[in-house]
């Protein structure tokens, strides 16, 4: 949970910044320009927390756990990274024509490699959860499966093409992405969540073996 609330401050206040911009209806350029060296201070952060600060006040009598953990947190921060900034305020799927939001084959490319990048950070956090241990159960991957994709399509919800999901994105756009990923969070939790018991009920089959 701490992981959370830490990394939810380094990646979420920032785009403040260019929402704002674009609110007073900056030109687009100073929006970019703003948001490239703050996109940059905010992987700094995320990873200074994920690696270096975090293991200071994980428990010293588990080292290898906090240390796993540090790569979970991380790799689901990078996972949330790319949906943020795909569209505004960064409108980072339009990177390859900045200082300019345009459409096109382009636009379309990025947003597929944005999509991609999501999952599979997602993935690597479950992997990660997992720690090369298996799943107790059909049932349990079946869980964490499900989890997982909902949390992913969560996190893209905005683009499902729905006209009542297109006419929120149109009317409401940022308290949509606000619910949006509050919701995919919690699903990862869970889903990485489920991992961690399905790895200690495994544990206790190993022992007794």
């Amino acid at each position: 949970m701490l992981d959370i609330v830490v990394l939810a401050l380094i990646e979420v206040p920032w785009l403040a910044v260019p929402a704002y911009l674009e609110a007073i209806q900056a030109p687009f350029s100073e929006v970019a320009a703003t948001s490239l060296p703050l996109m940059a201070v905010v992987l700094v952060c995320a990873f200074s927390w994920s690696f270096l600060i975090r293991g200071r006040v994980a428990p010293k009598t588990e080292p290898q756990s906090a240390s796993g953990e540090g790569r979970i947190a991380f790799f689901a921060f990078m996972g949330y990274f790319w949906s943020l900034v795909d569209d505004a305020p960064v409108y980072f799927d339009s990177v390859s024509t900045w200082p300019e939001v345009t459409s096109g084959l382009q636009h379309t490319l990025t947003e597929v490699i944005l999509h991609l990048l999501t999952a599979a950070f997602m993935y690597l956090a479950i992997r990660e959860a997992i720690g090369g241990r298996g799943i107790a159960s059909f049932r349990k991957a079946l869980q964490v499966s499900v989890l997982t994709a909902a949390a992913f399509w969560a996190a893209y919800f905005q683009n499902t093409p729905l006209e009542f999901v297109q006419a929120v994105a149109r009317n409401a756009w940022y308290p949509l992405d606000f619910v949006e990923h509050v919701a995919s969070v919690g699903l990862l939790y869970f889903a990485i969540r489920e991992c961690g018991s399905s790895a200690s009920a495994n544990g206790v089959k190993l022992s007794s073996g």
